[in-house]
């Protein structure tokens, strides 16, 4: 598996970055303006990411794995992001964010 650089990474053209960052040079994200990613946060190989993503820090989407958050298709300024993170119990959930 292969990761991009840290100037790549900023080449994407993401919301926000955070530190010590992996994406997979074999991931796809649509739409890379609406999507932040959390500090020491990894995406793996054949993910997709779309619409209103927001990454918290120490969260891993693992191969394969869709992400898509409502209106990503619409590109709706009113619809809600797709919130990733880790509880205190180093569960990953994902929620959708309320307003």
């Amino acid at each position: 598996m292969a990761f991009l650089t840290s100037e790549q990474v900023g080449d994407l053209g993401l919301r926000r970055v955070g530190e010590n960052v992996l994406i997979s040079d074999r991931c796809v994200i649509y739409d890379p303006s609406r999507t932040s990613i959390g500090d020491n946060s990894r995406v793996d190989d054949f993910c997709v990411l779309a619409g209103r993503l927001i990454s918290g820090a120490t969260s891993m989407s693992r191969s394969s794995a869709t992400l898509r958050a409502a209106g990503a298709a619409s590109r709706s300024a009113t619809s809600r992001p797709l919130l990733m993170g880790v509880t205190s119990s180093r569960r990953v959930m994902t929620i959708p964010a309320r307003r």
